[in-house]
């Protein structure tokens, strides 16, 4: 296997990356986990809830939250804080109850337990810190620029990135082909000097591959593969080992 070290970057299929971009729930944040731990604490104050097993109703919660978001947020009818509320709203109709008041504390507590309980994935800090001068670090997110800004300062990794596209900004997002070229114009670079790295398969990486960007996906829960050419990583630390990026990163590879 050969390896073309280069002193700026490394290469693939004759052209040099540039950037990296990365998806920020899920792929660098561990959003899971918040979700879980904030929901877990309301279910077992909501007599309402418990009508349904914990398991289900982490499920449509998950299920409600997609698609408030991409409905109301992304487009930009809502702000985050009326979405919150019609998420619960949706969620206490599902178990056969109408209660505003209800739906405005459930927000609340589920917000605050969300904040207190938010990590990075594993091996995040330090792979971006390993990244941080030998290609520009980008993040594109269906989210507004002040949620994942405060985010990414809380979590210590702000300083890393160099580029900025959310969804916010715009009113649509991934996998809308036009924010991927938005990503491209701001990183100053072609879309096939570029590599998109998220945890959504139809968003992160067929909508990449569409812009012409190579795109890996980070599969952490064992998902079947849509399509059996799709390269796939189960945890940031994998990235060490793809050839892609081992001209980045060989020097600095994590202990096993």
């Amino acid at each position: 296997m050969l390896i073309l070290l280069l002193q700026m970057g490394m290469c693939f299929s004759g052209a040099m990356l540039k950037t990296l971009f990365f998806d920020i729930d899920d792929t660098l944040f561990d959003h899971y986990n918040s979700m879980q731990a904030a929901f877990e604490r309301i279910y077992h104050q909501t007599p309402e809830f418990q009508t349904r097993p914990l398991p289900e109703m982490h499920a449509l919660h998950k299920k409600v939250l997609e698609e408030v978001h991409d409905l109301y947020v992304i487009p930009r009818l809502m702000t985050l804080h009326e979405a919150r509320k019609k998420r619960f709203e949706i969620l206490l109709e599902q178990c056969g109850t109408t209660n505003g008041t209800l739906a405005e504390r459930l927000k609340d507590d589920y917000r605050t337990t969300f904040l207190e309980s938010r990590i990075l994935l594993e091996g995040t800090e330090k792979l971006l810190a390993d990244l941080k001068g030998k290609v520009k670090i980008g993040v594109i997110s269906n989210n507004s620029i002040e949620e994942q800004t405060e985010k990414l300062q809380t979590l210590g990794i702000y300083d890393f990135i160099d580029v900025w596209v959310m969804s916010g900004e715009f009113g649509f997002g991934k996998p809308d082909p036009r924010i991927y070229q938005i990503a491209l114009e701001r990183a100053g670079c072609a879309a096939h000097e570029a590599m998109m790295i998220g945890d959504d398969h139809a968003k992160d990486v067929e909508a990449a591959q569409k812009a012409g960007i190579r795109a890996i996906w980070l599969n952490r829960f064992g998902h079947p593969a849509p399509s059996p050419d799709v390269t796939q990583i189960t945890s940031l630390a994998d990235l060490y080992a793809l050839e892609e990026l081992q001209g980045l990163l060989s020097a600095t590879e994590p202990k096993r």
